[in-house]
């Protein structure tokens, strides 16, 4: 199986943005860190800070992978490999977060109306922003692949022979 080239790799990413990141992160804008955020502001109830805090850890996630996306789209793979190391950690805290609502989806039920019930239904709420994981793998991989391709290639064999003369 052959590689793509970088420039149909970056098609299909305008693509993957498009119909996936861009709408998605723009109901997580509107719907997520509107319905979230704001009750944490006037209860001090654990569940509802608590996910005010999550979905604010998800907005800066957000925000991370669409820097991420765009030094993609202006500059290509150099432009990803030039972002440091954090850009790639917080971004991939949105990763994190929805697999806790999986986790939490799979999870034996909690008792109906109490405050673990109440965190774990706005939880699995996130589980919807799954599909933002397509964008940001493809990133991880363009960045890996070619990253790969820049290496060095060093022949082990020889090198370890070299080193027990």
């Amino acid at each position: 199986m052959t590689a793509l080239s970088e420039s149909t790799s970056r098609r299909l990413f305008v693509v993957e943005t498009l119909l996936v990141a861009a709408p998605l992160s723009l109901a997580y804008l509107w719907l997520g860190s509107g319905l979230l955020i704001p009750p944490a502001l006037t209860s001090p109830w654990w569940p509802t800070v608590s996910i005010a805090l999550i979905a604010a850890l998800a907005l800066v996630a957000l925000i991370a992978a669409w820097t991420l996306v765009l030094s993609y789209l202006s500059g290509g793979a150099a432009a990803l490999r030039a972002r440091g190391a954090g850009w790639w950690t917080i971004a991939s805290l949105g990763a994190v977060i929805v697999l806790a609502a999986f986790f939490s989806a799979l999870m034996p039920a909690s008792r109906e109306y109490s405050p673990a019930w109440a965190f774990r239904q706005n939880l699995e709420l996130f589980g919807l922003g799954a599909p933002l994981v397509l964008p940001l793998a493809h990133l991880v991989a363009e960045r890996r692949r070619r990253v790969a391709r820049t290496l060095p290639y060093v022949d082990l064999p020889s090198l370890a022979s070299a080193a027990s003369r």
